[in-house]
């Protein structure tokens, strides 16, 4: 391996699932060797879709292979005497554990910080729950959409008059594994400057709260519970906007100092929308004249004539161009198909050996110009790193036969 690759010393035991897996994703990424510990059944993201041709597979999910690229696969029932011992001989070679067990799990099985941390003093562990370790919520079991809930992402979602809506994806689930990692970050610089490993303590509902903006603050300060907006045209010329294959979002209201108001305006009225001439009227100046209903209804009547005869990317680059606030409301495919991601390479293919095809990831969240990043294979198969780990852990070839005849390991 390249020695460019930042963390190519770095050795990690990865016990998580669908919560945390991209912690361990984003090291295995920039080099580290990450070895996953999967039960006998196989990790539990391997039963989510969208599967690979709609055919469900543990080998297929979509999910699963996006999350665990350029790691191994080693299965071990650590709930057996021979499985705890094993991962017991298996952490004096590695440098960090990722998990995502609940609270008190792995100390039941002997496999705690403390227990570990005694086989290695370096021993960096990273813990991701649904509300941490402590409190009284502690031992409450939690998925994603309940963590969300609880850390008042979701109900600034939606439209005032709608109940609150779960913004898409599992947004706790990643934004815990970015904290997870940059955690981690922080003990390895630590650990390297000191020779102490440690323990972190991440809580989801903790990483929710993280991305609530201001509206903690305003609560705190003004005793104001910020409310949902939705993405409505609260005013005109501010909001979201049809277009010919689907919507665009402007902001141009109340930017007459900038000129975007003014820019959109010329724009109508050198195309030849007709009546466009009236968003020129001095009244178009007052926030309350454009948050009412008429005021509202006239721009859209007007922007409709406009736009409905134009994609959100041919609005978006003449947009630009004219220094007007306007931007595309991408779906998938429109992202896969972006300019901008296509000129940066931002879409990386590799070959999945087991469903014989190509795959296209998403590409790094950062480029670096001495450093490097690369998406050397696919998730790994079920069990496919199991002999050669333990082999180079220090196992024999009797001990690995064993510990397959009782069950253990595949």
């Amino acid at each position: 391996m390249s020695n460019n690759f930042p963390f190519n010393d770095l050795k990690i035991l990865d016990f998580t699932n669908e919560c945390g897996a991209y912690s361990t994703k984003l090291f295995a990424d920039l080099g580290a060797e990450v070895v996953k510990i999967e039960p006998p059944v196989g990790e539990s993201s391997r039963t989510l879709g969208p599967f690979y041709d709609n055919k469900v597979d543990q080998e297929g999910s979509l999910y699963f292979q996006y999350l665990n690229t350029n790691k191994k696969s080693v299965v071990l029932n650590i709930e057996t005497e021979s499985g705890q011992s094993a991962i017991k001989e298996l952490v004096k070679h590695y440098d960090v554990i990722f998990e995502n067990f609940p609270p008190g799990y792995m100390t039941s099985l002997g496999l705690g910080y403390d227990d570990l941390k005694a086989i290695n003093p370096k021993l960096i562990m990273t813990s991701i729950t649904p509300f941490g370790q402590t409190g009284p919520y502690k031992d409450y079991v939690a998925t994603d959409i309940v963590s969300v809930a609880m850390g008042g992402l979701m109900y600034l979602g939606g439209y005032p008059d709608t109940p609150p809506i779960m913004p898409y994806g599992n947004q706790s689930y990643f934004a815990s594994s970015l904290f997870g990692a940059v955690g981690t970050l922080l003990a390895i610089y630590h650990r390297d400057r000191t020779g102490i490993g440690q323990y972190i303590d991440v809580s989801m509902q903790e990483s929710v709260a993280m991305g609530l903006e201001n509206a903690a603050q305003f609560y705190d300060l003004e005793g104001v519970v910020r409310k949902r907006i939705g993405a409505v045209d609260k005013q005109a010329g501010w909001g979201l906007y049809p277009c010919k294959d689907g919507q665009v979002y402007i902001m141009t209201a109340g930017l007459s100092s900038s000129g975007g108001w003014q820019n959109l305006i010329q724009w109508m009225i050198d195309i030849g929308i007709k009546g466009a001439q009236i968003l020129n009227d001095p009244a178009w100046d007052d926030f309350d004249w454009r948050s009412t209903n008429e005021a509202r209804k006239t721009f859209f009547d007007l922007f409709n004539e406009f736009s409905s005869n134009r994609t959100k990317l041919e609005l978006y680059v003449e947009g630009q161009k004219r220094k007007v606030p306007i931007c595309p409301v991408n779906n998938t495919q429109d992202v896969l198909k972006n300019p901008q991601l296509l000129d940066r390479r931002f879409f990386k293919k590799v070959f999945h050996d087991e469903l014989k095809t190509d795959l296209i990831y998403p590409g790094p969240p950062y480029l670096f110009s001495e450093m490097e990043w690369s998406l050397r294979k696919s998730a790994p198969k079920i069990g496919e790193n199991t002999i050669e780990t333990l082999l180079k852990a220090g196992f024999s070839s009797e001990e690995i036969q064993e510990l397959k005849e009782g069950g253990v390991l595949l």
